[in-house]
């Protein structure tokens, strides 16, 4: 997804995050899911949890902050 106001694609990037989180489509949340599963610990699931508290998304926050959670605990077995 090429985000309107950014200049990046970069997941690590917040602001990148909360776009896609926000506007991007069931592919670029499967991207973004999948960068997670790669690295549960790593700089793009650091930049979602950042965003989270803040992003105005209705429902979206929580579900991925449970996900986050699930695939870190299946992360560490």
């Amino acid at each position: 997804m090429r985000h309107r106001h950014l200049n990046s694609d970069d997941l690590t990037d917040p602001a990148v995050v909360e776009d896609i989180l926000e506007r991007g489509s069931t592919a670029d949340w499967r991207r973004l899911a999948s960068a997670i599963r790669a690295d549960p610990w790593g700089r793009v699931a650091q930049a979602l949890e950042r965003i989270l508290p803040h992003c105005d998304c209705t429902g979206t926050p929580i579900l991925w902050q449970d996900w986050l959670r699930d695939v870190r605990a299946g992360y560490r077995t």
